[in-house]
């Protein structure tokens, strides 16, 4: 299955950060769906691995009290917040 997934993960639409987070995330959603990943748990781990860059440095850094990294729900909202259009 980690092969599998470390594939899925090297194909998946990359986000750094700098991207449109809404047309990044409307991608993993499409990825998901031609790829039939449906786990919420390999999402995740998909979704976490396809970041790069400044995105990947910053959820890194997320502790405990501000993210449950387990929740691929909350993290998907905390990327928003973090990577929305209110950044600029």
């Amino acid at each position: 299955m980690w092969k599998d997934m470390a594939s899925l993960t090297d194909k998946a639409p990359k986000f750094d950060g700098t991207e449109d987070v809404m047309f990044w995330l409307n991608s993993m959603k499409k990825y998901y769906k031609r790829n039939k990943i449906t786990d919420e748990h390999m999402k995740r781990e998909v979704l976490i691995g396809a970041m790069t860059g400044v995105a990947q440095e910053w959820f890194n850094a997320l502790d405990e009290d501000e993210c449950d990294q387990d929740d691929l729900g909350e993290i998907i909202e905390q990327i928003g917040i973090r990577f929305g259009q209110s950044r600029i």
